[in-house]
């Protein structure tokens, strides 16, 4: 209520003004007639305007996603959906079976995974019996060197030349007689008188352990049998080639160790394999189980074409429906290369349909081509704006626009508080919704204007009053007395029709427009051609 009660004071305030300033254009000065208008504050854009056509921004074709035959179809072209209707289906027979046959498929797979796991721990227990086998062979090896060894010793005693211990003793204790013989008789030589005969005793005690010692020595050496040795030779040689074979035994043993090993990675490789296939298999079988043969409708929308019907043979992929969302609407315009860097993506925009004057929709850009369209040596470029949901608003007669009247695409006529077409000014809060709603449809013809700059909550005045002196613009001001005054200003940014004054000027001061100026306020739409630029117009808040 308080809301309304202040909207209804600041129409009625504006509507003072514009008398105020009425009855100024009846006053004089010098004797002459003056038209002025009041200083007032409100916002100013500078717009980019380009002609357009409506789209549905959001569609959706959808496509079965298994091949099989049309069982039925629900909808026509037209219908109104919600979101997870079934729309069509698939005869789900021949979808059964292809389902049951991947589940064959998957047990298949798995199978033959137990089974290379299996070969995996065969080749295990194989390999160890082979590295065990390793073992062995190298015991057999050792065992073989002892049995040459002892062939060996056995061939040398046969051959009497065995018992070396004695005979190296045997061997020395003739070497040792003999140095004691040749020292008795050297020093029996050497002596006289009685020691001679000592001596001779020495030398024929030296004589005896000699004879001894090589009678033993000759005993050891004298002992071999002919076909003992002969035996012990065929022996020795038989225990030889066994060791050559022990050897030989290691050497395939620790090859098939090597094979063993080989065989072990290629079975675990297998398992692998096999686990892949259990993968794939099971992949495909979830893959399948989430595919439906059904097509269900992804949002709130209407069917916009149905491209099959039942008993048709449709191929995976294949597009049976399209539907889009009747709430959602976008438009292409072209913008010149002049203008287009003033363009930033999420910009503000409006979208004014032809077709219901005084329709304004609010807009965001969405998208800029990144490459030129070139027609006839002119360089534009395609921008998308999508307009935005509008919101709940009051309307002065009191009745008001629900969010779910936003939310279905019927839009309402928005009007300022005052004739634009008087002033060009209106004010914040007069903003009212009129009764007959409107429904956007594809393909209406838009004029879209893209805001590039805008200042909110400035003192503005019409272009036809500022005058300049050199490069110093000024105003002509009414005074209270009824004469006028020149006073220099600072301006900002302006449109086609109206300037920001920045300094200079206060809010309520008469400003005259020199003679022979008409001020009007003229509807963009009226001026505006592709990619081209055609400054925005004002709203006073």
């Amino acid at each position: 209520m308080k809301k309304r009660l202040l909207v209804n004071l600041i129409i009625l305030s504006a509507l003072l003004l514009s008398m105020a300033g009425c009855k100024a254009s009846s006053g004089t000065a010098g004797g002459q007639q003056l038209q002025t208008v009041a200083v007032q504050r409100g916002d100013l854009s500078i717009d980019i305007s380009a002609a357009g056509n409506l789209a549905l921004s959001q569609t959706e074709d959808l496509a079965f996603e298994i091949a099989g035959t049309v069982a039925e179809v629900l909808v026509s072209a037209g219908a109104t959906v919600k979101k997870g209707d079934v729309l069509a289906r698939l005869d789900t027979s021949a979808w059964d079976d292809q389902v049951s046959s991947l589940e064959d498929q998957l047990t298949t797979a798995q199978r033959q995974l137990t089974a290379k796991q299996r070969a995996v721990t065969a080749a295990e227990r194989t390999l160890e019996a082979k590295k065990a086998a390793v073992t062995t062979a190298e015991r057999n090896l050792i065992q073989a060197e002892i049995n040459v060894r002892n062939a060996e010793i056995a061939l040398e005693q046969a051959q009497g030349t065995y018992k070396w211990p004695d005979i190296e003793i045997a061997e020395a204790n003739v070497e040792k007689a003999k140095a004691n013989l040749q020292y008795a008789i050297d020093s029996r030589d050497a002596s006289s008188g009685d020691m001679t005969a000592v001596w001779d005793r020495a030398v024929a005690k030296a004589q005896t352990e000699l004879n001894s010692a090589q009678a033993t020595l000759d005993a050891l050496l004298s002992d071999a049998d002919p076909d003992q040795v002969a035996i012990k030779k065929m022996q020795l040689t038989i225990v030889q080639g066994q060791y050559s074979d022990a050897e030989k035994a290691i050497d395939d043993a620790k090859l098939a160790v090597s094979d063993a090993e080989l065989a072990l990675e290629d079975a675990r490789l297998a398992v692998g394999d096999a686990e892949k296939a259990v993968a794939k298999a099971q992949k495909n079988l979830d893959e399948a189980r989430q595919k439906s043969p059904e097509i269900i409708a992804p949002f709130d929308g209407f069917v916009t074409a149905v491209n099959v019907s039942g008993g048709d043979e449709i191929t995976k992929g294949t597009v049976a429906i399209q539907v889009a969302d009747p709430n959602k609407f976008q438009a292409d315009i072209l913008v010149s290369e002049m203008d287009i860097l003033k363009v930033k993506v999420g910009g503000d925009a409006r979208v004014q349909v032809a077709a219901a004057s005084g329709l304004s929709l609010p807009a965001k850009v969405t998208q800029i081509a990144p490459t030129a369209t070139i027609q006839s040596g002119v360089v534009n470029y395609a921008v998308t704006v999508e307009v935005q949901p509008l919101p709940a608003t009051g309307a002065s007669s009191g009745n008001t626009t629900t969010p779910r009247q936003a939310a279905t695409g019927d839009v309402t006529r928005q009007f300022s508080g005052t004739s634009r077409g008087q002033t060009g000014l209106s004010t914040s809060g007069q903003a009212a919704t009129a009764a007959q709603s409107f429904q956007l449809r594809q393909g209406l013809t838009v004029t879209v204007s893209i805001t590039i700059v805008q200042a909110s909550g400035v003192l503005l005045v019409p272009n036809a009053a500022i005058q300049t002196q050199g490069r110093q613009p000024y105003v002509q001001v009414l005074t209270s007395s009824g004469a006028t005054e020149n006073r220099n200003i600072q301006t900002g940014i302006s449109n086609y029709q109206y300037i920001e004054v920045t300094s200079g000027l206060n809010e309520g001061e008469l400003v005259v427009i020199p003679k022979g100026t008409t001020v009007t306020t003229t509807s963009t739409s009226s001026q505006q051609r592709p990619g081209g630029f055609i400054p925005g117009g004002m709203i006073i808040r």
